[in-house]
């Protein structure tokens, strides 16, 4: 049960990360749909190549926060499957 738990407020923290970055990027000039949708890019590992993608590589601020988004969207996702491979995999003794 703990799992499920952990794993659903991870889920939740991606989420309310994703929706922090997109703002974030969206300060640097992005514009807010391409924001999010780079920033969803970002933390999932998934890359695009779009012009978008280029308007991310040519602002350093922008460039950071993506870096940002791609360690904690692997150590999120990291996290979501340990906590469900303990939920799962949790013997019960009679």
């Amino acid at each position: 049960m703990l799992g499920v738990i952990i794993s659903g407020c991870m889920v939740i923290l991606l989420a309310i990360l994703m929706e922090v970055a997109a703002s974030a990027l969206r300060l640097t000039g992005l514009v807010i749909q391409a924001a999010r949708f780079q920033a969803l890019s970002a933390l999932t590992g998934t890359g695009f190549t779009t012009k978008e993608a280029e308007l991310i590589m040519t602002n350093r601020q922008r460039r950071r926060i993506v870096m940002f988004l791609m360690i904690l969207g692997t150590v999120g996702f990291i996290t979501i499957l340990g906590s469900s491979c303990v939920c799962f995999s949790v013997v019960h003794y009679c």
